[in-house]
């Protein structure tokens, strides 16, 4: 394979999480990886020169639980926040490092230098309102972003009240650099300046200097597709370059897979071939 030829340079893995390497779960102590999914990441995050990244939506302490003990870049709260693999720090060559004007203690980069909390204070009356009148939805304050989640409630009514709130908050918000983003059951409030693709390009430009042989991207959402965009754009002379999405649909990406399941396989194919 590919996978296994590349034997120079670096294989980079970018990875979303929710509907990718798990099903969808609202709730987070039930979204936890399974075994064969921690066991696949393991075994790939063990090779040489192959860095893992796991990209997802949950917030930074949820993710570092599931994923302790296993070397993987994560990018937590859809790209405000991200964390490379301490293989990194191994790495010769680099010309800018991982290191990061904003980054903490633990690694951690923050994509975002600071955001005004009142309009957290302007969202959230209106998510528990809808929450009241909603039943099955709820609130999920994340460490920047706002959530509300519908994927609990009666299907068309849900649907109706989250393009309600949707159509709301653009009009209490349209002062604020903010985006409105609807999810899967979810709609969304975050930062407009960040996402996936972002929080990618800044991963990539910490690399720079290094010899990039594989790069793999696999997600099934809309962010998804800003991050395929920004691939096939800016890493277009990579030796190899693969984009896939899960479950047919119009897409950026060169591939597609139809679910979680046949993700966890080629993984663990690419963990055998090398």
């Amino acid at each position: 394979t590919a996978f296994g030829a590349a034997t120079q340079g670096l294989r980079v893995l970018m990875l979303d999480y929710d509907g990718t390497l798990s099903a969808t779960r609202t709730i987070p102590d039930f979204a936890r990886p399974s075994p064969q999914t921690l066991r696949t990441l393991r075994r790939l995050a063990e090779l040489p020169r192959t860095l893992v990244y796991v990209v997802s939506g949950r917030i930074r302490a949820h993710m570092e639980r599931w994923f302790e003990g296993i070397d993987v870049g994560l990018v937590a709260e859809h790209g405000l926040f991200y964390r490379h693999p301490q293989a990194v720090g191994q790495l010769q060559g680099l010309t800018q490092g991982p290191q990061g004007p904003m980054q903490d203690a633990d690694g951690w980069t923050c994509l975002v230098e600071h955001t005004d909390p009142q309009w957290r204070e302007t969202v959230l009356p209106l998510f528990q309102h809808y929450t009241e009148r909603t039943p099955g939805s709820f609130i999920e304050e994340k460490e920047v972003d706002l959530t509300w989640h519908y994927r609990n409630t009666d299907p068309e009514f849900g649907l109706w009240q989250a393009n309600e709130l949707k159509i709301n908050l653009e009009r209490v918000l349209s002062h604020w650099p903010l985006t409105i983003v609807n999810g899967n059951k979810t709609v969304e409030v975050r930062p407009s300046q960040v996402d996936k693709a972002y929080a990618l390009r800044a991963i990539i430009g910490n690399l720079a200097g290094a010899q990039l042989d594989f790069v793999m991207s696999i997600g099934d959402g809309r962010g998804d597709e800003n991050v395929f965009a920004f691939l096939n754009t800016e890493l277009k002379a990579t030796q190899e370059l693969i984009t896939c999405t899960v479950g047919r649909k119009s897409t950026q990406a060169k591939y597609f897979l139809p679910n979680v399941d046949s993700v966890l396989a080629i993984l663990s194919k690419l963990a055998d071939s090398s």
